[in-house]
């Protein structure tokens, strides 16, 4: 068994994919198959499950990826600690984030972060919250950012709310709604949803929102890129809620925003798990994402966290 080939074999595990593990480990698909069959050849077992759909972990793979994973850890820790010696951090951190962070300015954090530890690898992957935060549980991300709206149901976790965000409801230009700077949500009963996927923690709240307005959404499209959804509703298939913030991002005319009465709001969080020790190089990400975030919360104009 050799390093490398743990990681590949995590890297399969979380994406259920050969070609997405492959691209996420920076190596040709046959070059990560073919360790995977040596790795598999030299323990005698079947770590996957494989057809021409899908990827799935064996009885035998899934209790290798739990260890596997506690063994490339400590093998990270053991890194970190001896680059502490030379006042260098090194490193991969792993973050799991959610799309819409524009309200912790998420892209100049990690430039920032990244300017001040150059030796690290920033690995960031994107999803759902609720697939991010099984990501963490499963210690395959070290830290997570995202929008989960019950965190007394995590006692394994620690979250920090860092952001908040206000979602309104996007229509086409030529909706009727379009002419109204606010509405209440009950008036949209009657209208064609596009949603959330049901992985992503913005399904329950906007669904909730609904409900609370007296009706059960008519979901006719589930998508979770937001550039698709823009042209989707402008197109008129339906309309969809977004937060507000990053509409304009997009650059896409032919939209309009509309304000709920009574506003869908979700909390940005990062977490981290609470019951293993953290490396140095997530105990120094935990302090400086805190700090900044704080400092983002407490002043219009960003200073360098030099």
């Amino acid at each position: 068994m050799e390093i490398h080939q743990l990681k590949y074999a995590l890297a399969v595990a979380y994406t259920h994919s050969f070609s997405l593990a492959a691209e996420k480990c920076y190596v040709g698909q046959s070059t990560l198959s073919q360790q995977i069959s040596k790795l598999e050849k030299e323990l005698h077992i079947k770590l996957f499950s494989r057809n021409t759909r899908s990827v799935a972990l064996t009885e035998a793979g899934a209790e290798f990826v739990q260890r596997a994973s506690i063994i490339i850890q400590e093998l990270e820790k053991l890194e970190q600690s001896m680059m502490g010696y030379s006042g260098l951090l090194k490193g991969t951190l792993s973050l799991g984030a959610i799309t819409s962070l524009g309200s912790i300015d998420f892209s100049n954090m990690i430039t920032i972060f990244f300017a001040i530890h150059p030796n690290l690898q920033l690995n960031i992957i994107h999803g759902g919250s609720y697939e991010l935060v099984s990501a963490l549980r499963a210690k395959t991300i070290d830290l997570v950012f995202c929008a989960i709206p019950n965190v007394d149901q995590y006692p394994d976790i620690n979250f920090e709310t860092v952001g908040q965000d206000e979602y309104h409801l996007i229509v086409s230009s030529r909706h009727p709604f379009a002419k109204y700077g606010m509405i209440d949500l009950a008036q949209a009963r009657e209208e064609r949803f596009i949603f959330h996927h049901e992985n992503q923690s913005m399904c329950d709240t906007c669904m909730a929102a609904c409900q609370e307005a007296g009706f059960v959404p008519n979901i006719i499209c589930r998508n979770r890129n937001s550039t698709l959804t823009l042209h989707l509703v402008r197109a008129g298939l339906g309309i969809a809620f977004l937060p507000a913030e990053e509409i304009p991002s997009y650059g896409i005319d032919g939209v309009t925003q509309v304000r709920l009465k009574n506003p869908i709001r979700k909390n940005i969080v990062f977490g981290y798990l609470n019951n293993v020790e953290p490396s140095n190089l997530v105990t120094t990400s935990i302090r400086f994402f805190r700090e900044w975030c704080q400092q983002k919360t407490n002043s219009s104009t960003l200073l360098p966290l030099l």
